[in-house]
């Protein structure tokens, strides 16, 4: 049973496998979402539009519910989703392990579908994406929770 390894943050993320609960982790594969770097002012065109009170002078800007960042992030992972989904399929994924920090971790499981999260073992909330993977593995478990 093959045990993957997701470690993400809202701009990167890094998926490893591990052949046995206990084994070092391969780097299988790794996704980039640019846009999610960038500063709220470089993603939206222009500034929030005004609106005004009912009653009096009052005059104050609109602010969107969610930002631009916040979208991206939701389209980040959905695209993190959309691979795992593929590779349970495919690849017959028999657990996973999701690392990444709690706003994101919330995100990408609100994403993924009901065969995908039913394979999750694991969930870490933490930023681990920058480092190697002996490093990833050494703040894992010693023995990597596997699926019932």
């Amino acid at each position: 049973m093959e045990f993957w390894i997701v470690v993400a943050n809202q701009t990167a993320a890094r998926i490893f496998e591990a052949q046995s609960p206990s084994s070092a982790l391969v780097e299988k594969r790794a996704l980039v979402h640019p846009a999610s770097r960038l500063k709220e002012g470089d993603l939206v065109s222009d500034a929030p539009g005004t609106t005004y009170d009912r009653f009096g002078e009052g005059r104050h800007r609109s602010d969107p519910d969610s930002s631009q960042r916040d979208r991206e992030m939701v389209v980040f992972a959905t695209e993190i989703a959309a691979a795992l989904r593929e590779a349970v399929l495919r690849d017959g994924v028999g657990t996973l392990l999701l690392v990444a920090p709690a706003t994101f971790l919330g995100v990408l499981r609100r994403r993924l579908d009901a065969n995908t999260l039913q394979r999750v073992t694991l969930e870490v909330n933490k930023d681990l994406v920058r480092f190697d993977a002996w490093t990833i593995r050494s703040r894992l478990p010693e023995f990597l929770p596997r699926r019932r």
